[in-house]
């Protein structure tokens, strides 16, 4: 579960900011709390005006993760573009999260050309440090913990000054070994591995996990209790077999791969399948019913697709342990009762799979302490400078008896856009 993330110097955060999931002393709604060494919450949202850094805040999380899990190079931060150019000093970024034994922390700090530190550490509950499983330092000098120094296997492992320690242990075996010390990274690598990010545009997302989900029936019978309780008219959902004829000129743009299956849309906003079976192409189309009437997804609305294409991710938040959903812009293409519909029915769920989830919007129907504690709402700010401020709602000496959201509408919150007084 995530306690903790820290960014400094990335994007539009030039000073170091903390995105804290640990609970306070507010007693509001004690089932958005999730037991552990150290209670943290199952949600948080995040509002403010355009371009204060939500999105960055979200792209700053995905990128990291991403880099862990398909053992990237800084290059993928996109560097010098997207630094933060007001600070000549090093990007930094830190998660402290915890399994059910321990609390671990993963930072880095990375410059332009190189990885100048890196550690993982196990905390107390406290968060101090109570064991050092690595720390790296000037590039590659990196020390090893006690019990990873007493295995032979470690004590010459490298990797360039641009990637990542981290995830070069795992593409070295590191989760293959029997050592007691491997059960700490496969804590950290389960973290890593159950974020699922849902950008504005998120096309299905991992089209091929969609394609398979959709052939059990708890998914499609998730699926379609969501679309029949959202009152859009939508009976059936189902992947149809169709002429390949409707694919060809799609993979003139994009070539069937060497594995013989691909996922492809085309400019109407329809999703295929495409498979090889004895060099004979089979092809599949998603389609709708409402009733006995059958529907391409091009005839759809964008909110009836938004929400076709954010079943997946609830569904996994709701279903595996420990997972993080963080989604950009939820407010998007969706009516704010539908959104209060899907969002107490997932907060009801993660107390049992210990999942969390973490929004962005401008939807102020939901700022509101009828859905979420204090310390789960979360403000964006950008100074005249550019620089991103993050302030937490419990943080804010604030009245009880005040809504929230006229408070915000009336800037005793900030993350408000400075308009004219006069319109245009």
């Amino acid at each position: 579960m995530l306690i903790e993330f820290e960014i400094e110097n990335y994007l539009s955060f030039r000073d170091r900011v903390s995105f804290s999931f640990e609970k306070t002393l507010i007693r509001r709604y004690p089932g958005h709390v999730l037991s552990g060494k150290i209670p943290v919450l199952s949600g948080a949202t995040i509002y403010g005006a355009n371009a204060s850094g939500k999105s960055n805040l979200f792209s700053s999380m995905k990128t990291v993760v991403e880099m862990i899990n398909g053992n990237k190079d800084i290059s993928y931060l996109g560097f010098p573009k997207n630094k933060f150019m007001m600070r000549d000093e090093p990007t930094f970024f830190s998660f402290v999260f915890q399994s059910e034994k321990h609390i671990y922390k993963y930072s880095f700090k990375v410059s332009f050309s190189k990885i100048t530190e890196e550690s993982l550490h196990i905390l107390n509950e406290q968060k101090e440090i109570k064991k050092v499983i690595f720390e790296r330092k000037n590039g590659n000098n990196t020390n090893y913990g006690d019990e990873l120094n007493e295995i032979e296997w470690y004590k010459y492992r490298t990797t360039t000054e641009s990637s990542l320690l981290l995830p070069k242990l795992k593409s070295d075996g590191v989760l293959e070994r029997k050592e007691k010390c491997t059960l700490y990274f496969k804590d950290v690598f389960s973290f890593f591995e159950n974020f699922i990010f849902v950008a504005h545009e998120y096309n299905l997302g991992d089209q091929q996990m969609f394609y398979l989900s959709l052939q059990k029936d708890d998914f499609k019978t998730y699926l379609l209790d969501l679309l029949k309780n959202a009152d859009l008219g939508i009976t059936g959902i189902q992947y149809q077999s169709i002429h390949s004829d409707a694919v060809v000129p799609l993979l003139k743009m994009i070539p069937m791969p060497s594995v013989g299956k691909i996922f492809l849309r085309d400019s109407n906003r329809n999703f295929y399948y495409v498979s090889k079976n004895n060099d004979e192409l089979v092809c599949e189309k998603l389609v709708l019913f409402h009733g006995n009437q059958q529907f391409d997804m091009q005839q759809e609305s964008k909110g009836t697709l938004k929400l076709i294409e954010l079943s997946l991710a609830f569904y996994l938040t709701r279903k595996i342990q420990k997972t993080v959903l963080f989604i950009d812009e939820l407010c998007s293409s969706l009516h704010p009762k539908l959104i209060e519909f899907i969002l107490k029915g997932t907060m009801n769920d993660l107390r049992s799979t210990k999942s969390q989830i973490i929004l962005t919007s401008h939807d102020l129907y939901t700022l509101s302490e009828e859905f979420w504690r204090k310390d789960q709402i979360w403000f964006t700010e950008k100074e005249v400078s550019g620089n991103s401020l993050l302030t937490c709602l419990s943080s804010i000496d604030t009245r009880h008896d005040k809504s929230v959201f006229r408070s915000y509408l009336k800037g005793l919150y900030g993350g408000l856009p400075v308009l004219p007084t006069e319109a245009l």
